[in-house]
């Protein structure tokens, strides 16, 4: 994801504005400045910037090889939820174009958002005893 790199190279550099501006343009879904955020977000960020400076440059967010991906042979079940929120539909949009066609199958869990394994437990048992 674009956002994570972006991110992992302000932390990298020093710049903690820039890789929490980058950070919160996922879930935003456009560009954010910081100076835009109310002021008690900001401070959070901030509190909090050890943190998730560890989580994105330990392996939360590993790099997937695509080109490994591509290669798979073996079927391939991507569950997602219908309402999932927008950072999640890219990533879902980016894993159904990735592995081969002839091997994978899409399951999408109705009226659910991405934690649809507790929140839709039967059918996502459904979907992966049926795939």
């Amino acid at each position: 994801m674009p956002a994570i790199k972006t991110a992992r190279s302000a932390f990298e550099k020093g710049n903690t504005a820039e890789a929490l501006e980058a950070i919160i343009e996922l879930p935003a879904v456009r560009k954010v400045k910081l100076s835009q955020l109310p002021e008690a977000f900001r401070k959070r960020g901030v509190r909090n910037i050890e943190e998730i400076e560890a989580l994105l440059k330990g392996d939360m967010f590993p790099e997937v090889d695509r080109d490994a991906v591509r290669k798979l042979e073996v079927p391939t079940l991507l569950m997602v939820g219908e309402k999932s929120t927008p950072i999640f539909k890219g990533i879902d949009e980016e894993m159904m174009r990735v592995p081969p066609e002839k091997h994978r199958k899409l399951v999408i869990i109705r009226d659910a958002s991405h934690g649809f394994p507790w929140t839709h437990a039967e059918p996502y048992r459904k979907g992966v005893l049926e795939s």
